[in-house]
């Protein structure tokens, strides 16, 4: 059933390489995040990957002031396009998320 496994095919791409094959017209990529490290309790090492912190650097806040005293987690970037100009539906979770 979708989304219970991880057998696709996948393999390492820069973001770069992502956005030509995009605009090449391939409907088949799609990017997801990496893992961050852990600790020995499972929790992150850090919010984001360095890229997404080099990213955030200028940034006056980290925590919208919109979640209040919620502590984000994790920080991703999530890209995508639908002719409808609306969600892709490519991506879900259980996850609360800001967009």
């Amino acid at each position: 059933p979708f989304g219970q496994s991880d057998r696709s095919s996948r393999h390492s791409t820069t973001l770069a390489e992502f956005c030509r094959e995009l605009k090449s017209g391939s409907e088949l990529g799609y990017l997801t995040t990496q893992p961050l490290p852990e600790d020995s309790d499972g929790c992150p090492q850090a919010i984001a990957a360095p890229h997404v912190m080099r990213l955030l650097a200028g940034a006056r806040r980290l925590r919208p002031q919109v979640l209040g005293k919620l502590a984000p987690v994790q920080y991703n970037i999530w890209l995508g396009r639908t002719s409808a100009g609306s969600t892709s539906g490519l991506h879900h979770d259980f996850h609360d998320n800001l967009y």
